[in-house]
């Protein structure tokens, strides 16, 4: 596994990853305004071949 900007605090344990993100971070795509910004992070693996990912999110907020 490797981080796209690799957030200063983070732990995995048990099959699960807990993120606290670093503030201002995000992943936006040509705007309106036509800037893109990937600031936020992301936790991934390279892979070879086609494959489905199912996912259960959960985010706490402030």
């Amino acid at each position: 596994m490797q981080w796209l900007n690799e957030p200063a605090h983070w732990s995995s344990s048990n099959h699960q990853i807990v993120v606290r993100t670093s503030p201002k971070t995000e992943f936006w795509r040509v705007t309106h305004y036509g800037f893109i910004r990937d600031s936020g992070h992301f936790y991934f693996e390279r892979v070879n071949t086609d494959f489905m990912a199912p996912s259960d999110g959960w985010a706490a907020t402030r």
